[in-house]
């Protein structure tokens, strides 16, 4: 048997061995991914409401509080 010929056949069949360890490896992390709640769909956005103001006098009120909180501090 040609040496060349062997070691086509083993490269080959190394390559296939590669290719699959791949396909096995991917497929763990994507069910680690699933398993960790990556993937789906994201819920709600969580910050600023859209459409959602705040009144002047509650606006009002944070700012006297907030006001107040700094005063303290100095």
């Amino acid at each position: 048997m040609n040496i060349l010929k062997v070691l086509r056949r083993a490269e080959k069949e190394a390559e296939a061995k590669q290719e699959a360890a791949t396909r096995e490896l991917q497929a763990i992390t994507a069910a680690i991914g699933a398993l960790n709640g990556h993937g789906r769909k994201p819920g709600p956005r969580r910050g600023r409401r859209s459409g959602w103001k705040m009144s002047a006098a509650a606006r009002r009120k944070i700012s006297i509080a907030q006001k107040a909180r700094w005063a303290k501090v100095k």
